[in-house]
């Protein structure tokens, strides 16, 4: 888990992120896109692209908080052989309908129960999808392509800063240069490897 957190850290210094910063809105709303991202996906490289992301926000908003040393010793189990679809879609229900008093949930107590659930729906939608062992190589294929996301003077292009607006997008979220390439074409290799 350590590694996840030092790439996230990566990110942030190189797009000069201050993430404990950044508004609880923001993290959510960073969240939200990639878990309907995930639920939309119409084929498994889409599917495993919204789950590393899901993974790569999750890892910035635990580190927002503070809180990345709970993770990183390991202190935690999660068993996913008791979930199925059915009871991940009711944690995501409920902390949808729960993060709508944004203060609710940012309280410290509240908050790290929510990050243990967002966790433990990444981490089911890892073991629906068989991508076990397949999801550092696919969040190194996102962590790559997030690095790329440099603006053509080398500063990130951020949405709400600089004359940059991207209406309908989330105010300060790190947006994509003309010519930026997903990682999908990297994730459709990791995933067809055996």
């Amino acid at each position: 888990m350590k590694y996840i957190f030092d790439k996230v850290k990566e990110f942030n210094k190189a797009f000069d992120i201050d993430i404990k910063a950044q508004s609880k809105e923001l993290r959510y709303d960073l969240f939200k896109e990639e878990a309907d991202e995930y639920l939309n996906a119409l084929n498994d490289v889409d599917r495993a692209d919204a789950i590393a992301d899901m993974l790569y926000i999750w890892a910035g908003t635990v580190l927002k908080h503070g809180i990345e040393d709970i993770y990183i010793s390991g202190n935690y189990d999660i068993e996913v052989e008791d979930l199925d679809d059915e009871s991940v879609y009711s944690i995501h229900r409920d902390l949808t309908i729960y993060n709508q008093d944004y203060e609710l949930l940012y309280d410290d107590w509240d908050c790290k129960e929510a990050l243990f659930f967002l966790l433990v729906v990444i981490t089911y939608a890892i073991h629906k999808h068989n991508l076990q062992d397949k999801i550092e190589a696919i969040f190194d294929a996102v962590h790559e392509s997030n690095m790329a996301k440099l603006g053509p003077d080398g500063k990130p292009i951020i949405n709400g800063r600089n004359g940059v607006l991207y209406p309908g997008k989330p105010l300060n979220k790190v947006m994509k240069p003309e010519g930026w390439k997903d990682p999908k074409e990297k994730i459709f290799k990791i995933l067809s490897e055996n």
